[in-house]
């Protein structure tokens, strides 16, 4: 085995610490709880991920290209329409009844524990949402496309209103709303955007 193999699995780790700061932020999760959900010593964490804060950028990354992709993947898709946002606003109904309902959304749980104070940690959030816009943004074009929103609608501020909708609907989630009230409320977004003349 040369020096610079890995004796782990180094996304299972990376999914494990995503894991760890989901369930508890960034400041409260501690070296000993990562290591041991990670299962790896400290000196590996070091060598392979760098300190805390690293560790933590990377898991964020990890959030963004497996959990995010999976998540806004019938949004992003070709030909996405109504039935994708539809699909994504029954997820978070359904959310509401789960047991992960309190963890909400690794990414706007860390920017409300960061804001702005760490750049770095800002630019991924900032990344995040715009992802977020431009898969609402794909899905509403087909849904203009095939006549279920108005003709002149325009796509850009309806992305912008689903995205920040969409935002609060997961610190509802987070502070304990019922599955009720989540319906309720994504059902009056879902009427907004249809509407037709």
């Amino acid at each position: 085995m040369s020096p610079r193999s890995k004796s782990f699995d180094v996304n299972d780790a990376l999914s494990r610490a995503v894991d760890v700061f989901w369930e508890q932020g960034y400041e409260g999760a501690s070296m000993q709880d990562l290591l041991e959900r990670m299962g790896i010593s400290r000196q590996s964490l070091y060598d392979t991920f760098g300190d805390k804060r690293r560790l933590f950028l990377s898991s964020l990354q990890y959030y963004m290209d497996e959990y995010a992709s999976m998540v806004y993947s019938e949004l992003e898709a070709p030909g996405a329409s109504m039935d994708a946002i539809r699909n994504f606003a029954q997820h978070a109904i359904e959310s509401a009844d789960s047991q992960v309902a309190h963890r909400a959304c690794l990414m706007v749980n860390t920017v409300m524990e960061f804001g702005r104070k760490d750049e770095d940690v800002a630019a991924m959030v900032q990344a995040h949402q715009r992802r977020t816009v431009a898969a609402y943004a794909n899905a509403l074009t087909g849904a203009k496309a095939a006549g279920q929103i108005d003709a002149d609608a325009d796509i850009e501020s309806l992305a912008l209103f689903m995205t920040a909708n969409g935002l609060g609907t997961l610190v509802m989630l987070k502070s304990g709303a019922s599955a009720e009230d989540i319906r309720r409320q994504l059902g009056t977004a879902l009427s907004f955007i249809e509407r037709t003349e």
